[in-house]
């Protein structure tokens, strides 16, 4: 099954990796969200998303968050790690992902 955005915004933690992303890419949320990590932030999020009139920008931040999980392979799991063989922060970084994904992300 191929993943869509809104499987990648579930699966992705709300963290303060994602809230720059997504601030980056001039996603508009309320001054006042609450990016805590639970189930009805990451469905906020991806209603924003969807909701979101600016179809060029939703777009590219779409294609960039797609982007950005294409290593959430296996494959793609033992680059990042010999990637960063030689640096036991990055290694460290790594291994804290929650999931395939997170760690692609």
């Amino acid at each position: 099954m191929k993943k869509t955005f809104v499987d990648v915004l579930l699966e992705l933690p709300v963290d303060t990796t994602l809230s720059t992303f997504l601030a980056s890419h001039g996603l508009p949320v309320a001054d006042d969200f609450d990016w805590e990590d639970t189930p009805r932030t990451s469905q906020a999020l991806v209603e924003a998303v969807r909701a979101w009139p600016d179809v060029a920008a939703r777009d590219r931040l779409i294609g960039n968050l797609m982007a950005s999980v294409q290593l959430a392979d296996p494959a793609g799991k033992q680059a990042m790690f010999q990637a960063a063989a030689g640096d036991g922060a990055a290694l460290l970084g790594l291994v804290g992902c929650r999931s395939d994904a997170h760690r692609s992300f």
